[in-house]
């Protein structure tokens, strides 16, 4: 299965929506931007997962809250 198909399964699964836009930043970065910053490999789909379950702050911008997903269904 190609990455982004696997990528948008799990937006559709959990709320990722309610934050992050496809093309445009809303409330947080949208998926292009992450994308362009972050290489796809084990090592950042460990991290960023890791963001996603435990939220923080800082990496775009002092602003913008990434708040807690312990929930994140794969």
């Amino acid at each position: 299965m190609k990455a982004h198909i696997a990528g948008e399964r799990l937006i559709d699964k959990n709320d990722c929506k309610t934050c992050h836009n496809k093309n445009v930043r809303t409330i947080g970065p949208s998926f292009r931007q992450i994308a362009q910053r972050y290489p796809l490999d084990d090592e950042t789909v460990a991290t960023l997962t890791n963001k996603v379950i435990k939220g923080g702050a800082g990496i775009w911008g002092s602003l913008v809250v990434m708040s807690a997903h312990p929930r994140f269904r794969f």
